[in-house]
């Protein structure tokens, strides 16, 4: 993915057309002398053949066709009239130099003849078999050759003459589709950034890729923060927040479009996703392979150590770990405030949520005696890292979407931390919804209806889960086993036992 950079991120759609017309001149300018040389290897190539007088490969030589096999007089009329095609390209050598391309039809002419001629080899060398000057037989080795630099020549005028391509075109390509996703229109990514037309994507963005000026963001504001310390604020947002809309308007269209063509996902590894977290500034990686249980022991302690219990129970950011959060978000907040507010809150949201997340302990009556050996299970550990995994790369919730394989921990998410990105995918999915029942294969139609909480699927009506419970309400109770013999033989009276205590 190409990294938007400052300049770009400060273009309205105007702007950045702007650009991508000085880029394309750029790159057709840069063009011109290759042009030049690439008509000077024709001319050269030409100059060649005629040294090689490949006329005399068919001349005075009676073949017959065979099968697909052309005759030698077949063979003689294509070389002809490739060669006089291309010579009269070559009287006009400045033409030739402005379009390339026009040699095109001459070179392949020139292909198919030298190809059929290959073909023939082994019957022309027999035919030579009188020729004691072995001027044929010379001439025939240079017909492999030549065909190879004439396809060389070819694949030189396809580069030359395709659709221009470069990482700053890619880039622009990135802008706009960035700039279309926000909905600002006629405001640039910074612009919008600021007035708050795409927070929920700058946010997200900023959450998964960080910012720069301080190792402390990488815990707080994304798992990848720390790579981005001493870059450019907007320039690094705007790259990001590209790479999002690029990901997810791909991942909308595998989810919405039937003939999108969909890859299998591995299911999230826990061990691969909490080892490429932290949570605290200070926690040096430790060296070697680590199990799940110990990255789970030490993701979770970083955790707890930021959090603190709330006024209502809930877990609450500490004051001193959001002040730091906060400075991490300097050089947003010179720039744009509120969005470095709004980006803190975030982030501080993100820690609070996993932190209520975490397995808990199940409580126990009576006075605990002991060390305390309790250990979450290995089912609620990878529980936990599903939910870590969503927090940091909420596209790929919708990737998954897409191949069917969503999990509750998933929308969970999605629905607490990243409700923008989620109402405007649902709002897709409303458009689309009489298609979707149609069109769309069960797994992704229920893998839509968990994240969404739309019923995608007519199963998942509320309506029709009720019809369907009721049938379980109205049905005849089994009858219940029975003493059949003895003393303990069931009876509406009791036993014998029963009714002398009750005195009957």
């Amino acid at each position: 993915m190409a990294e938007v950079g400052e300049d770009l991120a400060v273009l309205d759609a105007k702007g950045l057309q702007a650009a991508e017309r000085v880029e394309r001149e750029a790159i057709e300018a840069a063009r011109v002398p290759q042009r030049a040389a690439l008509a000077d290897e024709i001319q050269a190539f030409r100059r060649e053949l005629k040294q090689q007088k490949h006329a005399i490969l068919t001349k005075d030589v009676k073949l017959a066709a065979e099968g697909e096999k052309l005759s030698s007089a077949e063979l003689g009329k294509i070389a002809l009239k490739a060669n006089k095609q291309l010579d009269n390209l070559l009287d006009n050598p400045i033409a030739l130099q402005k379009n390339p391309a026009s040699a095109l039809n001459a070179l392949q002419r020139q292909e198919h003849g030298l190809a059929k001629l290959l073909e023939r080899a082994d019957d022309l060398k027999l035919a030579y078999a009188g020729d004691t000057t072995g001027a044929r037989m010379a001439a025939l080795d240079t017909v492999a050759p030549a065909l190879e630099r004439n396809r060389a020549l070819q694949a030189k005028i396809a580069n030359l003459t395709a659709d221009a391509t470069s990482p700053r075109l890619q880039q622009i390509a990135d802008a706009k589709l960035a700039l279309q996703s926000g909905g600002g229109k006629g405001k640039s990514l910074a612009e919008q950034m600021a007035s708050g037309a795409i927070f929920g994507m700058a946010t997200g963005a900023v959450a998964a890729t960080g910012l720069p000026g301080s190792e402390f963001v990488a815990p707080f504001v994304g798992a990848g923060a720390a790579n981005f310390v001493g870059g450019k604020v907007f320039g690094r947002i705007g790259a990001a927040m590209s790479e999002r809309s690029v990901r997810a308007a791909k991942a909308a269209s595998a989810v919405l479009e039937r003939t999108a063509k969909v890859t299998h996902m591995a299911p999230p590894v826990a061990t691969r996703i909490l080892s490429r977290v932290a949570f605290g500034p200070d926690n040096e990686k430790p060296e070697g392979k680590q199990n799940l249980r110990q990255l789970y022991k030490q993701r979770s302690q970083e955790v707890r150590e930021a959090v603190a219990s709330g006024p209502d129970g809930r877990p609450a950011v500490k004051p001193h770990v959001r002040e730091k959060i906060a400075g991490s978000l300097r050089a947003v907040a010179a720039y744009q405030p509120l969005l470095a507010d709004r980006m803190e809150t975030l982030a501080a949201r993100r820690l609070e949520f996993l932190a209520s997340k975490l397995p808990k302990r199940p409580d126990i009556g009576g006075i605990p005696v002991g060390p305390d050996n309790w250990q979450p299970s290995e089912l609620d550990m990878r529980k936990w890292a599903r939910y870590v995994d969503a927090a940091e790369d909420p596209i790929g919730v919708l990737e998954r979407v897409a191949a069917g394989q969503i999990s509750p921990e998933d929308g969970e998410t999605m629905r607490e931390l990243y409700p923008e990105q989620l109402n405007q995918f649902t709002m897709q999915v409303l458009a689309k919804l009489p298609e979707l029942r149609q069109t769309m294969r069960y797994d992704r139609r229920l893998a839509l209806s968990m994240l969404t909480g739309v019923a995608v699927d007519p199963s998942l009506d509320p309506r029709i889960l009720a019809v369907l419970q009721q049938q379980f309400s109205t049905e005849e109770q089994a009858p219940r086993a029975q003493a059949q013999f003895g003393s303990v033989k069931s009876t509406d009276k009791g036993t014998p036992s029963q009714q002398r205590q009750m005195g009957a």
